[in-house]
């Protein structure tokens, strides 16, 4: 279901929390639409560079400033106006601080529509309350925080369904069609019966890139390029779908190749890796040459990675279903000794790993 653009007086005051590439992107096009939207933040020197300057947003289309309001997180109870609705934006592991800061504003109870990445959607619903919470997920977005105050966007808008907004209980409700609405001011939106079977498939695609270029230091796509890493991805893609049948996801697909190819391709059959292969190849195509993964950036700029929301959740869901995803797992403890120090990046961790144990399918 396509959603239609409706009048910014139509909906009430925004809080998108998180203003890093997805919030402040979202934010800076609410806002210069005429939406009544406010950004918050923990990281001062962001808050401080779009205070001071804007947000500027590069895009393919050209490069623009945006001056929506911020604040930083700890200045939530100030807020002028009760938000009617909250964009929950923020990396995964700032989830919890994230709602309590919400709490400890008096802001408990307003719908929240979580946009990050991972299957977390239930478990803030136990923490913020039943019927709370709606899923939103950004597919194709391409943004990248460059520096404080500056957002790139690598892929041009309107090429597809970039926002896909639902329940957690799969049914269609009018304010699921009101939040499309409002993200259609962005970008395409359409409403979605089906939001944690996309999810899942959304946490596949980004399992494979994002610790493997977090590892090896590589772009994406000349990760995707690699014969190292398509070894590694084969495997990643094989478990992923494994584990997704037997947790119930149904689709059996990913990067539009059936989960029987990826299975034999696992297993280094030629044919299968030739398919694979074409399938990589057109990944490879679709990315800037210079775009680095989220965990990548992250590593690279001293931050805390999502590898527990990605390869480690998938790991440890194979464990609990009885289908093992070893390559998630070495993957994920690979990035976890970067994080400490007793790892280095760089290409050689993909030889490495390729010469780990690997989960059959």
């Amino acid at each position: 279901m396509s959603a239609p653009r409706c009048e910014p007086s139509a909906h009430g005051p925004i809080l998108i929390l998180g203003a890093g590439a997805v919030g402040g992107y979202i934010g800076a096009l609410l806002h210069d639409a005429g939406y009544p939207v406010t950004l918050a933040d923990g990281w001062r020197a962001q808050v401080d560079k779009i205070t001071q300057r804007g947000v500027v947003l590069e895009r393919p289309e050209g490069t623009d400033t945006f001056h929506p309001p911020i604040i930083h997180l700890s200045d939530l109870d100030r807020l002028p106006v009760r938000p009617a609705v909250i964009l929950l934006c923020a990396k995964l592991y700032e989830t919890s601080a994230m709602l309590g800061a919400l709490a400890q504003a008096g802001l408990s109870g307003i719908p929240l529509v979580n946009l990050q990445n991972g299957l977390v959607d239930e478990a803030i619903e136990a923490e913020a309350g039943r019927g709370r919470v709606l899923g939103g997920i950004a597919t194709g977005l391409n943004v990248a925080v460059i520096e404080p105050g500056r957002i790139r966007r690598d892929s041009a808008s309107g090429l597809g369904e970039v926002f896909q907004v639902g329940e957690l209980s799969g049914e269609r409700s009018e304010r699921a069609c009101r939040i499309a609405e409002l993200l259609a001011a962005v970008d395409h939106a359409v409403v979605v019966d089906d939001l944690l079977a996309r999810r899942w498939q959304k946490l596949n695609l980004n399992c494979l890139s994002s610790g493997l270029c977090a590892i090896s230091g590589l772009a994406v796509a000349a990760l995707y390029r690699d014969t190292r890493a398509r070894v590694l991805l084969a495997r990643l893609g094989s478990e992923a779908l494994s584990v997704g049948s037997g947790l119930g996801y149904a689709s059996g697909m990913l990067l539009g190749v059936d989960a029987g190819v990826w299975h034999d391709a696992a297993l280094g059959k030629a044919g299968a890796c030739g398919q694979l292969h074409i399938a990589f190849e057109a990944q490879a195509l679709m990315q800037r040459v210079d775009y680095r993964s989220g965990m990548l950036q992250d590593i690279l700029r001293g931050r805390p990675t999502e590898v527990e929301f990605f390869n480690g959740y998938i790991a440890r869901c194979g464990e609990a279903c009885g289908r093992p995803a070893d390559t998630h797992a070495v993957v994920a403890e690979r990035v976890r000794q970067i994080e400490r120090g007793a790892a280095s990046i760089g290409a050689p961790n993909l030889t490495d790993l390729i010469h780990r144990p690997s989960g059959g399918s």
